[in-house]
């Protein structure tokens, strides 16, 4: 093949091309090896004939434009170009297979399978929508599968082939498309195409994963035309009994001929898919509508009514697996006094209806947001026309609404169950019950919905509130105030509510979640390490089997996140997320566990901000959402994203400690190097949680900056806890900066007598320091042995009580197994033998010894050994938490074990963990320090210069300021980024 010699010629000392991957009627694609970067890429090669009508430079010009798209479910685009008058570009080599691949192999995917493509799609399809991007050639050949998860390559091209090649292929004949997939307007080629022709192209995959084929197959793209033009789509129903009749309704409405009557963007065909009987299908034509009358009314002949009766509330026909879909709203209270209840017994009602098998219930905090006149208020009840509106967009066709009444010590509840499309409600009635009763009138109110709109035959059982709920009137509203103000950023008040719910039913496990999540939430903006979560957790879970599935989920998610179980967490979540995708509360801990723990099952930043945008979709108030934003901008130093999240913030309370700090931080990164004093005066006079919010944005943005603040928090520090917590985090930071023998001049000079024990706390900083390879040798030598003195071996079990055994002794023996005598190391590894267990899931015995073994190992030069002791003392410890301190156990087994799999040529690896110690994951300090150069160096060595220059960045903030135990690492990261950037550092 003449013009392959010319494009390996041209392409010498780029790329090897290695072999042919497939070919289409526009381009061939084959795998190559990046020269530079020592990786597999896929090239696509433009035929020369289809090369030879476009316009070079338009067409490279036109597909840049798609080369910037950014989304987990698109292949990005490394390169683009032209080689001796060929035109090509170059994709990451996916190590997997296509969809056609797997279609061809299968058939048939299983139906979980092909809804979680056909939603992976569509979000990359919407995303690309929103920059103007429409695909134009969805097929299965172009939706790559990786690790389980789909991802769309070729965005763009036929947009530049078409716009570069003008007028020049429509009069050669060449379509910009694959027949079978094309939407009609493609294939008659109209000027007018938008992303709804891509919603056909998804359709149509969709089709072909449940049905085998395509919806509409001819000998010729002009016959495949006509039949999608003329004739609907065949019904899926005879060929899979798994697809119901509403998802069978949903996929023939994405066909429909006409845009127009199609849904109007990926993301809305996207929901359908995932809530099929909430969609309203586009009007019918004539024939189509007697034929389907007909139909029912041989339906109804044969006896089949209940069709009719439960389509009212499910929209689809009832199926084994159909599920009733419900929305409660909140009741009207009649008088002040019944105003308390509103919000309480219809959140009570929509918890106990979801517990109920085959029902499903729009989640409550999602879909009361614009009831609120005010951010504060506590939502009206709606009339019939707002709550159909919001109840068709939740996915949920049937609706309840009521009012409520207290009378003294009763109260009455009025309901009306209203469907989709009548304005009348369908039925209405009423129950009442004393005030302390309050579980008997909810569960009567649950059943008594359920009992009139069950048209299948037997209705199915209301779980027994009483077994998960309280009886106590009181704990439910404290419960309730306790999550509104968590909503609300209010952290101390939903701290003190929350109590208040579980003093007085402490096996209330709705409140049990919650306590779980707003706990976090206050140690963390105290600065604390999480304690007590596990129990909480762990109480939840023990109580949660009377629970939903939903909330059943909900607490397994989050006693995974508090055993660092990442994993764990995305696969509860997600369940969640596909029985409703606008639960909040699901969307917010998902959030939350990409970006803390993602490091362990594939996410990072990008996804968790994805994930946070989603919960301000469903709520803008939303303010722990908020914060998480903010925060996320504030890594990534975008200033204009940092403006945008300012401005959301003011739009909330921002009288709360977590809102202002949070926007107090984005004021400080973004003030001029002569206004920051000023305003570092203003921070500093704040209580802890508020500068304590500002200093953590600052250390790791603008070190300079919060060594500044520090100094003016500590003259104006009050006694005790302020002052304590000043000294410390100055402490900290000086120890990350690498100003070591400063803060060793400091020990000696007493500045740390005020603060029992604190100075050994700092030595013990000093000597983790050097085992992460930055620190001073003799520094090290002094606080290891001034830790001996403090804790002996042979009185560690006397001291255990009292002082923190675990984590000194492991730094004294980590020290001896790494530079010292490796005989006092093996005498601590026999004093961990004799400590008591831990009372947790941890084995600290098992893990430290392996460590100090591991340590040794390496030592000797067995780097093998040492890697799989360290692997082992890893996962004993078991947590692997994002806020532990840097001079710990556990996260210097991560940067130990980072390092051995580094040194063993396993850089993926390598480079996981070590994300696992920055930000957005985390800031530990002197071990982020020396992450972030390591993760650098990685970046540079797959040529990623930008990753790099982040990363070295980064390492380089910290040390640039460090005395001279840091100028070799920070020479080594200066180095670095001179090379990557090819500018001179000073």
């Amino acid at each position: 093949m003449e013009w392959l010699t010319r494009l390996r010629a041209a392409l010498t000392g780029r790329y090897t091309i290695e072999r042919e991957l497939g070919r289409g009627g526009m381009a061939l694609v084959f795998l190559a090896r990046d020269l530079r970067h020592q990786r597999p890429v896929a090239i696509k090669v433009l035929r020369p004939e289809l090369g030879a009508m476009l316009g070079a430079e338009r067409f490279l010009r036109e597909i840049q434009i798609a080369g910037r798209l950014s989304h987990p479910h698109i292949l990005p685009m490394l390169e683009s170009g032209e080689a001796d008058g060929l035109l090509f570009y170059a994709m990451p080599y996916v190590d997997g297979e296509s969809l056609r691949a797997r279609m061809d192999r299968e058939q048939q995917l299983p139906l979980e399978d092909a809804l979680q493509i056909a939603r992976e799609v569509a979000d990359a399809l919407s995303y690309a929508h929103s920059v103007g991007i429409v695909h134009r050639d969805i097929k299965p050949e172009n939706i790559l599968l990786e690790a389980g998860h789909a991802v769309v390559s070729d965005f763009g091209i036929a947009r530049a082939i078409r716009t570069a090649g003008d007028e020049k292929l429509t009069a050669t004949g060449i379509a910009m498309g694959t027949p079978a997939y094309m939407s009609p307007e493609q294939a008659s080629g109209s000027e007018h195409i938008d992303g709804r022709s891509d919603v056909y192209s998804l359709a149509c995959v969709v089709y072909e994963m449940l049905g085998g084929e395509p919806p509409h197959t001819g000998p010729t793209p002009q016959a495949i035309l006509a039949r999608q033009l003329t004739g609907e789509a065949r019904s899926l129903r005879p060929i899979r009994s798994s697809v119901t009749p509403a998802l069978d309704a949903v996929i023939r409405r994405a066909l429909a001929p006409a845009p127009a009557d199609r849904f109007p963007t990926p993301d809305a065909f996207a929901g359908a898919l995932a809530h099929p009987g909430a969609v309203r299908l586009p009007r019918l034509g004539a024939r189509r509508v007697r034929r389907l009358a007909a139909q029912a009314a041989i339906a109804l002949l044969l006896g089949t009514g209940i069709w009719l009766l439960a389509r009212r509330f499910t929209g689809h026909t009832a199926t084994a697996d159909s599920r009733l879909g419900l929305a409660v709203f909140p009741f009207r209270a009649n008088g002040v006094q019944a105003g308390q209840w509103s919000e309480a017994l219809a959140d009570f009602l929509a918890t106990a209806l979801d517990g109920t098998p085959q029902v499903r219930v729009a989640d409550p905090w999602a879909l009361w947001r614009t009831l609120r006149p005010t951010r504060t208020s506590v939502a009206e009840s709606p009339d019939p026309t707002e709550a159909e509106r919001l109840a068709l967009r939740a996915g949920t066709p049937g609706f309840v609404l009521g009012s409520v009444t207290q009378l003294g010590d009763r109260l009455e509840l009025t309901i009306r169950i209203y469907r989709a499309g009548v304005r009348e409600p369908a039925f209405t009635f009423a129950v009442t019950a004393r005030v302390d009763s309050l579980v008997d009138l909810v569960q009567r109110a649950a059943v008594g919905i359920i009992t009139r709109v069950w048209e299948r035959g037997r209705s199915p059982n209301v779980p027994n509130i009483e077994s998960y709920a309280t009886r106590s009137a009181d704990a439910l509203k404290a419960y309730l105030a306790a999550k509104e103000a968590m909503r609300r950023g209010m952290v101390d008040s939903a701290n003190a509510a929350i109590d208040h719910a579980l003093a007085l039913d402490s096996n209330f496990a709705l409140a049990l979640v919650a306590a779980t999540g707003i706990k976090s939430w206050r140690q963390f903006m105290q600065g604390q390490p999480y304690t007590g979560l596990l129990e909480l957790a762990q109480r939840a879970v023990k109580s949660s089997d009377s629970l939903s599935d939903r909330n059943r989920l909900r607490a397994q998610a989050t006693l995974a996140s508090v055993r660092t179980e990442g994993g764990k967490v995305d696969e509860a979540l997600e369940q969640i997320l596909r029985r409703d995708s606008t639960d909040l509360e699901a969307w917010d801990l998902l959030a939350y566990s990409h970006m803390v723990y993602g490091w362990q099952y594939g996410r990072g930043g990008a996804d968790a901000l994805a994930a946070t945008e989603h919960v301000m979709r469903l709520d803008s108030t939303y303010v722990p959402a908020l914060v998480r934003a903010a925060y996320l901008a504030a890594v990534a130093e975008d200033p204009a994203n940092l403006r945008r999240q300012m401005a959301r913030l003011a739009r909330v309370d921002t009288t709360t400690a977590l809102v202002r700090g949070t926007f107090l931080s984005l004021r400080t990164l973004l003030a001029s190097d002569a206004g920051f004093p000023a305003l570092a005066d203003s921070v500093a006079t704040m209580a802890v949680p508020e500068w304590f919010s500002v200093l953590r944005q600052l250390r790791i943005n603008r070190p300079d900056r919060a060594d500044l603040l520090l100094a003016k928090v500590r003259k104006v520090a009050g006694p005790g806890l302020p002052s304590r917590a000043a000294v410390g985090a100055q402490t900290q930071l000086a120890i990350a900066e690498g100003r070591l023998g400063e803060t060793d001049s400091a020990i000696a000079a007493g500045a740390y007598h005020d603060f029992p024990n604190f100075d050994h706390q700092v030595e013990l900083f000093l000597t983790a320091s050097i085992l992460a390879g930055v620190g001073d040798p003799a520094l090290a030598r002094r606080s290891v042995a001034s830790l001996a003195r403090f804790i002996p071996p042979e009185s560690a079990l006397v001291h255990f009580n009292d002082r923190p055994v675990w984590s000194t002794g492991w730094a004294i023996g980590a020290y001896h197994a790494t530079f010292g005598d490796t005989a006092v190391a093996r005498r601590w590894q026999a004093v961990f033998d004799r400590l008591p267990a831990g009372g947790t899931s941890k084995d600290y015995r098992g893990s430290l010894r392996a460590d100090l073994e591991a340590r040794i190992a390496a030592r000797r030069g067995d780097l093998r050994g040492a890697l799989h002791l360290t692997e082992r003392a890893y996962d004993l410890w078991t947590i692997h938490a994002n806020n532990s301190f840097e001079a710990w156990p556990e996260p210097a087994m991560r940067l130990q074990m980072a390092l051995l799999l580094r040194a063993a040529g396993r850089e993926d690896s390598a480079a996981t963990l070590l994300r696992s110690l920055v930000p957005p994951t985390t800031w530990m300090g002197f071990l982020t320090a020396r992450a972030s150069a390591e993760l650098g160096d990685l970046a540079e060595r797959r040529g990623n210069r930008a990753d790099a220059e982040h990363h070295y960045s980064q390492a380089l903030a910290l040390w640039k300021h460090g005395g001279p135990e840091v100028a070799a690492l920070r020479e080594r990261v200066e180095s670095g980024l001179r090379r990557v950037t090819g500018e001179p550092r000073n």
